[in-house]
């Protein structure tokens, strides 16, 4: 009996001890997971829990450990149910309610993480880094209000909390207080200089900001932490590509690549990035690649549709828009990129729709309203891609294109002033911009201030010397550096359109050019030396006379009027650097003009800028090419005018015999092209050349000389004039208005 006694007690020992060795062991590798966890070395961690799971199934700190591994290698749905099973065996697990919602919130599941959230903040309510959490829960869910609380408590209870103060400043950021974001972002850094989060949101807003160089010092410092951080390369390639550093943005998206070679973004960006190199056959490639791992890609799509568009397949780019909005009605993209398809075949005001379809959606689209300024521009109106401009840089300050637009607005408005002062802004952003440099160059030349004019272009060269504006631009400053009357000896022998015909040039200007300082009068004989006897419209401006002309080009030159419902006057008095622009603001006001009549007067207007009556024949003229100017060399100049245009019922254009130049270029170029067009007054003057100006500024002249012909479909009326249609005498407006009545009311 004792026998059987004896082995009984040394089996039920042996059970014993075979059990306080079972827990001793899932206990040991529970551990090991722990020190692989806090190490970061998730995949050990998880071995080893798996291993005391398989001596202890149901080791809730086991379990626990697990979930939490399994979140942070990014199974989420695994790590859900390793939770589920630990709560089941122990409801009041507050660590594994915590690791749970942040499982969910990687899901996107924010309700019901947010519910579990709450379930460990409950269990343990001085707990800092639950609170925290509860703080980055109401960040995803955009209550920002909410989240600053929560993390001020987290603060409260441990004030070296360093993803207390990250969270605070994204609930900063989101409530669009990025400086005071910063601030904690920094302070998140200071208790923990491994935060690789607080690096990589740094540079986010500062990406914002237009500070790229030290966004990516932020992200470079998160790489240096953790090297494969996929926010942290994907960002940074984002502000290389800002930097248009295309080339070392394509590097990281590569490393993308490598990374998570599953993954269609990191296509998309690389196929993007190739996009701005002009590359767009090997672009393609990328988001075909991006495509065939995610073919429903909306994003992919419209890359690839931004392609199409560049090789001007409008209808398949279309067709690639119209499928991602089918889809999916609110997508901004898509919008926008139906806006360029537009645009591109200068359809603007379908572009306009499309940009603010864009707008309407995301208010803050910034591409979407970069896009629809530069209709505006394109448009040439100018003042409303101006007032866009200064509204949207209150919320884009540091756009760059933004500030470009308006300095270009400016520039074409003759404005100089205003434009250097709005390209001094892009260079206050980027300082090595050398094209910009190379434009504040050229406006300053235009003011004639030619000591900033070669500063601003020797800047411009020393970073690019291959830049062609400031390698022009320098050619023109080193003729500045030649005597006034070597300039003028110049500027004649290469612009005059008669200069084979001039006698005895070289000793002419051999005479003019020994004097050491000419005066106007100088000046002016030696332009009467040279030009010849039939050439009337050579000649120089200067004093008074100068003074009235400035003065004169600088007003308004339109007039314009309600005749009556059918009826709208506009007289044009001369072509100034403005004239189109302001006819372009009469004829924007007209409602329906399809079915209203125009009338131009042209009356006692003797020309002017070329360019100005152009750009009037491109607002009312369909696809074509408006005129050419044909110069001394055999070269010629083409002005052209795009599908984009205005129509009226009818044109009436008023003449006399003072209409010249530009008058008739204008007249002659609506005459040629359009069915609808009538001429009402007297013959024209006959002027079919026109002048290239020097001018001093500070000496007070102008040297107007005859440097080329115009045609329009090779018609050129020099000798000739442009006889009227219907003939009126005099020169009462009211007489010529009856005309126009009376053709209007027939039938």
């Amino acid at each position: 009996m004792r026998k059987i006694l004896l082995i009984l007690t040394v089996i039920i020992l042996s059970f014993t001890a075979t059990g306080c060795t079972d827990s001793i062991r899932a206990n040991s590798y529970r551990l090991k997971g722990d020190s692989f966890y806090e190490k970061g070395d998730y995949n050990n961690a998880l071995k080893n829990y798996d291993k005391a799971l398989s001596i202890s199934e149901n080791k809730p700190s086991a379990l626990a450990g697990k979930a939490r591994t399994l979140e942070k290698l990014g199974k989420y749905e695994e790590a859900v149910k390793v939770c589920d099973k630990a709560l089941g065996i122990n409801s009041e697990l507050a660590d594994v309610y915590d690791t749970k919602g942040s499982a969910l919130a990687d899901l996107k599941k924010y309700e019901d993480a947010l519910d579990n959230y709450e379930k460990a903040y409950k269990l343990d309510p001085d707990n800092s880094a639950y609170i925290n959490n509860l703080s980055y829960i109401m960040i995803l869910l955009e209550r920002y209000e909410e989240a600053l609380k929560y993390s001020d408590k987290a603060i409260e209870k441990n004030p070296e909390l360093s993803m207390a103060y990250l969270n605070k400043g994204s609930a900063l950021g989101g409530l669009g207080k990025e400086d005071e974001a910063l601030k904690f972002y920094d302070k998140a850094i200071e208790r923990d200089n491994r935060n690789v989060k607080a690096y990589i949101y740094k540079g986010e807003i500062l990406e914002q900001k237009g500070k790229d160089k030290e966004a990516i010092e932020c992200f470079d410092k998160a790489l240096s932490i953790d090297n494969g951080n996929i926010d942290a390369l994907s960002d940074k390639g984002d502000a290389l590509s800002n930097m248009e550093k295309y080339e070392d943005s394509i590097k990281c998206f590569d490393d993308l690549i490598k990374i998570a070679p599953k993954n269609p973004d990191n296509y998309i960006f690389k196929g993007r990035a190739l996009y701005y190199l002009r590359n767009y056959k090997e672009s393609e490639e990328f988001l075909d690649k991006a495509l065939a791992i995610d073919a429903k890609s909306s994003y992919a799509s419209l890359w690839k549709a931004k392609i199409l568009i560049k090789n001007e397949e409008y209808d398949k780019a279309e067709e690639l828009c119209k499928k991602v909005i089918e889809n999916d009605n609110s997508n901004s993209f898509a919008y926008d990129v139906k806006g360029c398809i537009y645009l591109n075949q200068s359809k603007y005001k379908e572009a306009i729709d499309m940009f603010n379809k864009a707008i309407l959606i995301e208010p803050d689209y910034e591409d979407a309203i970069v896009d629809k300024i530069s209709t505006y521009f394109y448009m040439k109106n100018y003042d409303t891609c101006i007032s866009l401009s200064k509204e949207s840089l209150k919320k884009f300050p540091n756009n760059i294109d933004i500030l470009w637009f308006v300095g270009d607005s400016f520039s074409y408005s003759n404005m100089h002033k205003e434009a250097i002062n709005y390209y001094k802004k892009i260079i206050d952003i980027n300082p090595d911009y050398d094209q910009v440099l190379a434009l504040l160059a050229c406006e300053y030349y235009l003011l004639q201030d030619y000591k900033n004019s070669e500063d601003f272009n020797n800047k411009a060269l020393k970073i690019n010397k291959l830049n062609k504006t400031a390698a022009s631009l320098k050619a023109e400053l080193e003729r500045k550096k030649l005597p006034e009357s070597r300039q003028i000896a110049d500027f004649v022998k290469e612009n005059y359109l008669y200069f084979d015909k001039v006698k005895d040039y070289d000793k002419k200007a051999k005479s003019f050019t020994s004097k050491k300082d000419i005066s106007v009068k100088d000046i002016n004989a030696f332009i009467n030396s040279i030009k010849q006897k039939n050439d009337i419209f050579t000649f120089v401006i200067s004093g008074k006379e100068y003074d009235m002309l400035t003065d004169y080009e600088s007003s308004n030159q339109i007039v314009s009027k309600t005749i009556n419902k059918d009826i709208i006057y506009v007289g044009i008095s001369s072509f100034t650097a403005n004239t189109s622009h302001e006819f372009k603001k009469v004829i924007d006001k007209i409602d329906k003009p399809q079915d209203k009549n125009l009338i131009i007067d042209l009356r006692d207007n003797g020309g002017g800028l070329t360019k100005a009556s152009n750009e009037i024949l491109d607002f009312l003229l369909p696809a074509c090419t408006t005129s050419y100017l044909i110069y001394r060399d055999g070269y010629i100049d083409s002005y052209y005018s795009d599908e984009n245009l205005v129509k009226f019922k009818r044109i009436f254009i008023f003449t006399n015999e003072h209409s010249a130049s530009s008058s008739e270029l204008l007249s002659l170029g609506l005459k040629k092209y359009l069915p609808n067009v009538t001429i009402i007054g007297r013959p024209t003057f006959g002027k079919g050349v026109g002048q290239t100006v020097y001018e001093n500024k500070s000496k007070k002249y102008m040297i107007y000389l005859v440097a080329f012909y115009w045609n329009i479909k090779e018609k050129n009326i020099m000798g000739e004039r442009i006889n009227p249609d219907i003939r009126v005498s005099g020169n009462k407006v009211e007489n010529f208005i009856k005309v126009v009545e009376k053709q209007v009311s027939k039938k």
